[in-house]
């Protein structure tokens, strides 16, 4: 950056972005064609599990990886299911929750 004549402090001021409770953001795009994204963020690193089921209570689909501090996705490829209606989970250690997804091909 010296060329461009920029004067650069010391030392950079260390602010922490950490995210204060785990988030799990909506799916999107939803209705979906073959990929699904699941984002969601952690105040700590996790493990998080992510299954999918279909109305009937058939798992479709399952992942379940160690994730860092801070914002993360899942990509789900549907590329075998069919047309309709299925329900993804996501567990943590501390927390849960299901979403609503639809599959349109």
């Amino acid at each position: 950056l010296e060329w461009f004549d920029v004067d650069l402090p010391d030392s950079a001021p260390q602010t922490a972005d950490f995210p204060q409770s785990f988030e799990i953001f909506n799916p999107y795009p939803n209705p979906f064609n073959s990929v699904v994204n699941l984002p969601f963020r952690l105040n700590k690193a996790d493990r998080v599990e992510v299954s999918v089921y279909d109305p009937l209570g058939r798992l479709m689909w399952s992942e379940e990886a160690s994730f860092p501090i801070g914002k993360s996705q899942i990509a789900i490829d549907s590329g075998s299911w069919g047309t309709g209606l299925y329900f993804i989970n996501v567990v943590t250690l501390s927390n849960s929750r299901t979403f609503k997804i639809v599959q349109i091909k």
